[in-house]
């Protein structure tokens, strides 16, 4: 793989469990025509922490092997999103609600806003869960989150 700084295309997408608390999250990385596939699991989670582990593990991926300055991310989370807008009232109220509560998922905000201070990356909310067969890499990063969130509450429950 060349590292002649491309511009990386990203689709992450999370998803969780309520019932299990059990959570997937997977991405799509197309490097210099290459494809990568990162993907995981937790237990103890929400779909939005699922959601922002897949941007940061792809953000990190990104940097560990010092692929580009360049990353554009394509989500269609609106609670990752939502977070970039809020940053400067999130930091400046300490990540505490009104009532002076943290907020659920505080320590992932705080990596996720730490993470996404790097130059060169672009946000770009996508439609979620679109039939579209060709080059609809959301859903197929969507299918690839649920398929190992399926087999995830299955090890989890011995079947």
């Amino acid at each position: 793989m060349s590292t002649t700084n491309p511009v990386i295309d990203i689709y992450t997408d999370g998803s969780g469990d309520p019932l299990s608390r059990i959570g997937a999250w997977a991405s799509i990385l197309f490097i210099n025509g290459d494809r990568i596939i990162l993907e995981g699991s937790e237990t103890e989670t929400t779909h939005q922490r699922m959601e922002l582990i897949a941007i940061i593990k792809s953000i990190k991926y990104v940097e560990a092997n010092r692929l580009s300055n360049s990353v554009n991310i394509y989500t269609d989370s609106q609670y990752a999103l939502g977070l970039i807008e809020r940053k400067q009232d999130l930091v400046a109220s300490g990540f505490r609600t009104i009532n002076n509560k943290t907020f659920r998922n505080e320590d992932l905000m705080r990596e996720f806003l730490q993470t996404i201070e790097k130059s060169g990356l672009n946000f770009f909310k996508i439609k979620a869960h679109q039939k579209i067969k060709e080059g609809n890499y959301n859903r197929e990063v969507d299918l690839l989150v649920r398929k190992n969130l399926r087999k995830a509450i299955a090890e989890s429950s011995g079947t």
